[in-house]
């Protein structure tokens, strides 16, 4: 049986890696909603993207009109809340995803594979929640330096082989390692 990612990898041609192919996913459930999805960090830190992504699979349990003028406390906790109505396991704290500007990217990925895998994935209408440890959360990627790192394929030079390299060994290994995404993992 497939995991979810390569699910997902194969719905996405053309995508340099898994995550890249999750990333890409995102990006086409979003468009319609004017919403920009670049990496697994920042792109997710206001809770409207969650909604939005939500919303895409259930329009009648998120108003985007009054979700757009509420707080971002709010919004993820809309998000979550609704996500976890539906069976999808809360592993994002909501304190945790306000206070930072640059969240911990694979644990934003992991949720984002639970989405998928809820909505797009291999067995339907079953609960979702990790078969594998969830990612802890990290210290932030931001270096003392104040140099803001960037996820996206059109980052600067260093950021771009850094990435890179990870997805040449995500070819290489033709998984995703469980420390980045156990979400994934074969159903």
């Amino acid at each position: 049986m497939k995991s979810i990612v390569e699910a997902v990898f194969a719905r996405m041609p053309g995508s340099v890696c898994k995550r890249d192919a999750l990333l890409k996913w995102c990006g086409e459930k979003l468009a319609n909603y004017g919403i920009t999805i670049t990496n697994f960090s920042n792109s997710w830190t206001d809770g409207i993207a969650f909604c939005s992504l939500l919303h895409s699979y259930l329009p009648d349990r998120i108003d985007l009109d009054i979700i757009k003028n509420e707080s971002k406390k709010k919004r993820f906790e809309i998000a979550f809340s609704v996500a976890s109505s539906v069976g999808i396991v809360t592993i994002l704290d909501v304190e945790e995803m306000c206070s930072s500007e640059w969240p911990d990217w694979e644990r934003v990925m992991y949720y984002v594979a639970l989405i998928f895998r809820h909505f797009e994935g291999l067995i339907p209408n079953q609960p979702v929640s990790p078969s594998m440890p969830i990612p802890q959360a990290t210290s932030s990627p931001l270096s003392s330096s104040n140099s803001s790192p960037t996820f996206s394929s059109s980052s600067s030079s260093s950021a771009s082989s850094s990435s890179s390299s990870l997805c040449a060994s995500l070819r290489t290994s033709n998984s995703i390692p469980t420390t980045l995404c156990s979400a994934l993992q074969t159903v």
